[in-house]
């Protein structure tokens, strides 16, 4: 008799089947995520309150040139933007 699988288990799966990492540089991801834990350190935050894994892949999928292509990604809206935009431009270009 197959018995569903518990909620932990459907918790895990659901938390790493989120995050694809197709078409975003994992040299990119990781210098975002550098950003993140320094800026989540200085405003005494965890990192996932500044952004999401999910949304930096999709920041470093798309490699938005601009604030206002940086608007277009999941997880970013004008306050993000206000706050982070020229910060993470300036990640993605170094």
């Amino acid at each position: 008799k197959l018995r569903p699988p518990s909620k932990r288990a459907a918790r895990k799966r659901r938390g790493k089947a989120a995050v694809d990492v197709s078409g975003a540089d994992e040299q990119v991801i990781e210098a975002l995520r550098i950003w993140r834990l320094g800026c989540a350190r200085a405003k005494g935050v965890p990192p996932f309150m500044i952004f999401s894994d999910a949304t930096m892949t999709q920041i470093a999928a798309a490699m938005p040139p601009d604030t206002s292509a940086l608007l277009m990604v999941k997880g970013m809206g004008p306050r993000k933007v206000e706050q982070y935009g020229d910060d993470i431009l300036r990640e993605l270009r170094g």
